[in-house]
């Protein structure tokens, strides 16, 4: 079984985890999870809780959002369009 590379804990999939959204922002990743959520998606973010005790920026400088690779074949169209309203420029 597979384990979350941060925290250790075994995971009960066997699609690997794919990254979709990284920001140095906290409340963006938080709003994609929601927006991500909302459409039944399921995703991990990482990066919040180092956020909250060291700052905006957290350990590694990104929050990042990930979702299964499974997750991402299914929902491709749903995530890029979420993803691309919190990446747009302007």
């Amino acid at each position: 079984m597979r384990q979350c590379p941060a925290c250790q804990i075994r995971l009960r999939t066997e699609s690997p985890i794919v990254p979709v959204f990284h920001t140095p922002f906290p409340w963006q990743a938080e709003l994609v999870r929601n927006c991500l959520t909302a459409e039944g998606i399921p995703c991990l973010v990482r990066g919040l809780t180092e956020s909250l005790h060291l700052g905006a920026l957290g350990a590694s400088g990104l929050c990042e959002v990930s979702v299964t690779a499974s997750v991402l074949k299914r929902h491709r169209d749903v995530i890029e369009s979420v993803v691309a309203a919190f990446t747009a420029e302007g």
